[in-house]
């Protein structure tokens, strides 16, 4: 039977765009990304745990998501050709 996997994405961007002069705009923002990493349904996908076993290491069957969560910038220059 194949497994099911599910991961969940959020995006969320804030952008502003300055007139700097009637030739040149500055774009410049902040972005958020939360990214969660795919995960089997029912919790049957093993993962290796170096800490397991006194050391020796084992398998793991997590039914917990792990994450990851950013922020990133944003900046562009707009200008017409010939400036």
């Amino acid at each position: 039977m194949p497994a099911t996997l599910q991961a969940h994405r959020n995006v969320l961007l804030c952008l502003d765009e300055i007139k700097v002069s009637p030739k040149l705009t500055v774009n410049v923002g902040i972005r958020y990304e939360y990214s969660q990493i795919p995960r089997e349904l029912a919790g049957e996908t093993a993962v290796f745990d170096p800490t397991l076993g006194g050391g020796q290491g084992g398998l793991l069957y997590p039914k917990q998501n792990t994450s990851a969560a950013a922020f990133y910038t944003t900046f562009g220059l707009t200008c017409p050709m010939g400036f």
